[in-house]
């Protein structure tokens, strides 16, 4: 009995460790007025098509470098 005990304190710290080793995020950017949109994370373009929301899961990092360039050319970039 002790044993089983024992075994089942260890596999739920391996569960809480797993866990607190691996913290995601989700990212959601839309447009208020409609304005389409092109959004690049860290250089990397993340929509092929411009677009008036967007929701990236499950980003691992902590910090990102972020541009949204607009699909209208007047509009200015945001970085």
């Amino acid at each position: 009995m002790k044993k089983i005990f024992i075994l089942c304190v260890l596999f739920i710290a391996a569960f809480q460790t797993q866990a607190q080793i691996l913290p995601t995020a989700n990212l959601t950017i839309f447009s208020e007025d409609g304005q389409r949109f092109f959004l690049i994370q860290n250089g990397e373009r993340q929509n092929e098509q411009a677009q008036t929301n967007i929701r990236i899961e499950e980003l691992p990092q902590p910090y990102y470098n972020s541009k949204i360039i607009f699909e209208d050319p007047s509009q200015k970039e945001i970085s």
